[in-house]
């Protein structure tokens, strides 16, 4: 099962601190965030030991609605155990994300089994914030990747229910559930969403599948082809571009 290969931009900004453009072919998402920190913030709502976080989701068209809120929650709740908030107290970390691109109407149908939760634009925004806050050079305790996994029941090839990694051309208007993943390289678990039908059994296999999206079939390295590889080389054409300076190139 293939992975589908992602494209990212960084620093397309230049008055944020950080920024990234991240284009999910997996669902079709094209998603521009920007991280500004650590910056001033307001008396009332500073924190004594750790810097504060915002979250601003911005759809593609028209004003935010609950279901923004929601993925704002769930992306608060991940990033907290991913940047190193001790470090900068009393102070903000604000990320945006104004959502550029997504499927077409039908193909927005398909992902969405739940008219209050779009899990399916979830890994693409978790992704560009990831870029962005390591374009702002914003301490973190680990990078992750995110997958997106789908069951599909069964039908008269397949005898039993099967797990799938979307794409854009991928037909889900039959899928029965949902899942999003998220793997540190140390291929711990840091986020699980799910929505729709399913028991523990089609769960597990929902995760394994994604597990060896984000960090391969090896338990032992990241393999080539994963999002983890995938990942590792964006922060390595960064630094690489960082430290120029030294080398004169």
């Amino acid at each position: 099962m293939g992975t589908p290969i992602q494209s990212r931009s960084l620093k397309p900004l230049h008055f944020p601190d950080g920024s990234s453009v991240h284009n999910s072919l997996q669902t079709g998402h094209q998603i521009l965030a920007s991280v500004n920190g650590p910056i001033e913030v307001q008396r009332r709502d500073e924190l004594p030991e750790e810097a504060v976080l915002e979250i601003h989701i911005r759809p593609a068209s028209g004003l935010s609605s609950p279901k923004e809120r929601s993925l704002e929650s769930l992306m608060h709740s991940t990033l907290r155990r991913v940047i190193q908030t001790e470090r900068f107290p009393r102070t903000l970390v604000q990320v945006t994300l104004q959502v550029v691109s997504q499927p077409e109407a039908g193909r927005r149908e398909e992902y969405q089994l739940n008219p209050v939760s779009e899990l399916g634009i979830l890994p693409a925004l978790l992704h560009a914030a990831l870029l962005a806050l390591l374009s702002a050079n914003i301490p973190l305790e680990t990078t992750f990747a995110v997958a997106l996994t789908a069951i599909v029941p069964a039908d008269a090839l397949v005898k039993s229910s099967k797990v799938v990694l979307p794409t854009p051309s991928t037909d889900l208007s039959h899928a029965t559930s949902l899942h999003v993943f998220a793997f540190t390289p140390e291929r711990e678990l840091l986020l699980s969403e799910s929505e729709g039908n399913f028991d523990l059994e089609m769960w597990e296999r929902a995760c394994e599948e994604a597990e060896k999206a984000c960090c391969g079939q090896s338990d032992i390295e990241v393999e080539e082809g994963a999002l983890q590889s995938w990942l590792r080389d964006v922060v390595r054409e960064k630094v690489e571009k960082d430290q120029r300076w030294r080398t004169g190139s």
